[in-house]
């Protein structure tokens, strides 16, 4: 039941109704609040992700704990949020009244602006969120040289993983400021590292060893600041790090990490087994 609901085509009707609702929402009760309110969160989701982003390049604050991070940037969010709800209504409040019967048709019809910043707003942080998990689960996978683990991934690793695929994942990859399909990709790559029996059959394996040894991902690999996330298994910090991004711009890596199987590929170097059905890879026994 959860599986077929967090499915791409279930997650597009799902989108589609909630942006009706709140549409229907603005057309009956006036669309002012919704307004103040997606603006607000907006303010406060960009403030959240500036922080997260920018303040470990501060020299004074490049010390800060992985949690005093998370929970400074949450702070900022909602400090930004509430100070936006209050300045915008402020000005709001003094704008005159305006009659309800006149606006309900365009208020319904305008109520969708806020409908879809919230649901893009939300759909970000789920495949943030869910990506992150991911690569946790797939530590754990790695570490016990088995694929087990890949199985109990959350629910947030479900939705994250169909909000990459069909038109959906096409809209956020073109728009997502923080996850893509080649993030996720590299960063899987990355976990590897983890234990050096499976690094090892990753660095000789036919499609991820071409990725692994180009000299991009060394400097990747070599870097501090990804070095120290993945030491503290900091994975949403790791996705969102400039480094991945800049590593990324490199058109070789790129193209590799979007060309893997990642699943089989990460199958088959976890556990050191060939992958059913016609070889794809060759994977060299320990």
């Amino acid at each position: 039941m959860i599986q077929s609901l967090t499915s791409e085509p279930s997650l597009r009707f799902i989108m589609i109704g909630l942006a009706a609702l709140c549409a229907l929402m603005a057309f009956l009760k006036g669309m002012g609040r919704l307004i103040l309110l997606a603006l607000s969160l907006a303010a406060g989701g960009a403030a959240a992700v500036a922080c997260y982003r920018y303040l470990p390049g501060v020299p004074s604050l490049s010390e800060l704990s992985p949690q005093a991070l998370q929970y400074g940037t949450l702070g900022a969010g909602l400090v930004v949020a509430w100070l936006t709800r209050r300045f915008l209504g402020g000005i709001v409040s003094g704008g005159g009244d305006v009659n309800p019967e006149r606006s309900r048709l365009k208020s319904g019809l305008l109520g969708f602006i806020p409908a879809l910043l919230l649901l893009y707003g939300g759909a970000v942080a789920a495949r943030w969120a869910g990506a992150a998990d991911y690569l946790w689960h797939l530590e754990q996978a790695v570490e016990a040289k088995d694929t087990a683990p890949l199985d109990k991934a959350s629910i947030l690793a479900r939705l994250s993983r169909s909000l990459t695929k069909g038109m959906l994942g096409d809209i956020m990859e073109r728009t997502d400021p923080i996850t893509s399909r080649e993030s996720i990709a590299a960063c899987s790559l990355l976990v590897l590292q983890r234990q050096q029996a499976v690094w090892d059959r990753a660095r000789r394996h036919r499609s991820i060893g071409p990725a692994v040894l180009l000299s991009s991902f060394d400097r990747l690999r070599d870097d501090h600041e990804v070095a120290n996330a993945l030491s503290f298994s900091h994975y949403s910090r790791l996705l969102a790090l400039t480094e991945v991004r800049t590593a990324l711009s490199d058109a070789p890596l790129r193209e590799r990490v979007l060309g893997l199987e990642l699943e089989t590929a990460l199958g088959e170097v976890i556990t050191g087994l060939q992958s059913g059905g016609p070889p794809r890879a060759e994977v060299v026994p320990e």
